[in-house]
């Protein structure tokens, strides 16, 4: 039985590893795909979750096969 969180900020935790979604909507979309490719190109510190997240080979690494995985995904 799941109960609301009574803190002042409401935990919500992180998507699942290797389904992409770094934006934690439940949707796997180009925001993630930008996100992913933000984290590559080193213009954002991802954190060990959101290399978890976007890793959809399950290598350990982000790169860009699972950039490509992400748009066989969404192009699916």
């Amino acid at each position: 039985v799941s109960v609301p969180d009574m803190g002042a900020i409401e935990y919500i935790p992180p998507a699942p590893s290797g389904t992409g979604d770094l934006t934690g909507d439940g949707i796997l979309n180009v925001i993630d795909i930008i996100q992913a490719v933000d984290i590559i190109l080193g213009n954002v510190t991802p954190t060990d979750d959101q290399i978890l997240i976007a890793d959809i080979n399950g290598d350990g690494t982000l790169d860009v096969i699972d950039i490509i995985q992400m748009v066989e995904i969404i192009l699916e």
